[in-house]
């Protein structure tokens, strides 16, 4: 009895696992699976056959065969490859023929020129609308997606003319497109900036018109020597006396004992102190602010920003036909940002300042 519980047991086990296998198979992109296969100098339809049985997809050759004398002349491949997943293998085989496959459902590969394998069967037509971006632009990406994209004018909206698996096709591909895109303010000051210099270097001689100095007796010290007024050593040689202001007589003054005449008449004088005023004018890079305004843009868009005047003028070409032509003059700026992938922005710049100076003829700016 146990015998039997435990053979019960594993039975269960391993039909756990099968299943659990299965489920696992299901799940796998059929386009992912890996063949591995070899073939001499064999015909394309046994190549793809063998492909199709090894990878349990389905391939369609779309060639066109009228008779036996075809099939003697069908185009041969010479193929070892391992362990390469059936898409890969697909496409290596189809280039090595002059040919291309498209992808149907999911799991159904069709093989044959480029011509037959994009034509629609079954073909009708739907509108799909956008949110985000132009129409125009999505049709020319889209121009070798399958079917047929016109873009409807007067809305956003884009006229498909395809099958309704090419259409799927495509209404995915506008939907992961269509989105929200970034949009960026950027803030402009155009300032014209002068770069002539105007320099201006001297001396203000007016601050030396007059000069005038003090003049202090000098005291004798035991050895004869004159001292300076308020003097602290015996010397006689210190470099400075009393720091009095400028042109400022001394409050106190020592008195000096007469010893006949050779003690009168020994002078000092106070140092000058020349006031001299350096003009230095340097005027470098004169600014002028023409404009400070904001500029906003879509992504990888260019914003076009014109303050100005349209200018009018006629011409005449070589067939003496008279034609109006006109100029953009004023302040200009086109810029074109883009949001990188780490949020940084790189815009492209492009300022313009111009104004009519002369007119040719008198007419042509």
């Amino acid at each position: 009895m146990k015998h039997m519980l435990a053979t019960k047991q594993y039975l269960c086990l391993i039909l756990v696992l099968i299943f659990a296998f299965s489920a696992l198979v299901a799940q796998e992109d059929p386009l992912t699976r890996k063949v591995t296969f070899n073939a001499d100098d064999a015909t394309l339809s046994s190549v793809l056959n063998a492909l199709s049985r090894l990878s349990g997809t389905n391939i369609v050759l779309a060639v066109e065969q009228t008779g036996d004398a075809d099939k003697e002349n069908e185009k041969r491949v010479t193929i070892n490859i391992k362990e390469v997943p059936i898409e890969t293998a697909v496409s290596l085989v189809a280039r090595t023929t002059g040919l291309s496959y498209r992808i149907v459902a999911g799991n159904t590969f069709v093989v044959g020129p480029k011509q037959n394998i994009m034509e629609e069967v079954g073909e009708r037509s739907n509108v799909l609308y956008l949110n985000n971006l132009d129409a125009t632009k999505v049709a020319a990406s889209l121009e070798d997606a399958g079917g047929r994209i016109v873009p409807v004018e007067g809305q956003n909206a884009i006229m498909v003319y395809a099958n309704q698996e090419t259409f799927e096709q495509i209404r995915s591909l506008v939907e992961g497109m269509d989105t929200a895109q970034d949009q960026i303010e950027i803030r402009v000051r155009l300032i014209e900036v002068n770069l002539s210099n105007a320099k201006e270097v001297g001396i203000d001689w007016s601050r030396l018109n007059h000069l005038t100095t003090i003049i202090a007796e000098d005291p004798i010290g035991a050895n004869g020597q004159g001292l300076p007024f308020n003097y602290t050593d015996d010397t006689g040689y210190l470099p400075h006396g009393d720091l009095l202001e400028f042109e400022m007589l001394p409050e106190n003054q020592y008195f000096q004992k007469i010893d006949g005449f050779n003690d009168i008449g020994h002078f000092s004088r106070q140092l000058t102190a020349f006031d001299i005023t350096i003009d230095w004018l340097l005027e470098n890079n004169a600014a002028k602010l023409l404009t400070d305004t904001r500029v906003t843009a879509l992504n990888g868009e260019e914003a076009i920003l014109h303050i100005g005047e349209v200018i009018p003028f006629v011409v005449m070409d070589n067939e003496k036909q008279v034609q109006v032509e006109r100029e953009e003059v004023g302040i200009m700026l086109a810029v074109t940002p883009t949001v990188n992938k780490d949020g940084n922005i790189t815009a492209k710049i492009a300022p313009e300042v111009s104004s009519i100076t002369e007119l040719v003829g008198g007419y042509v700016p």
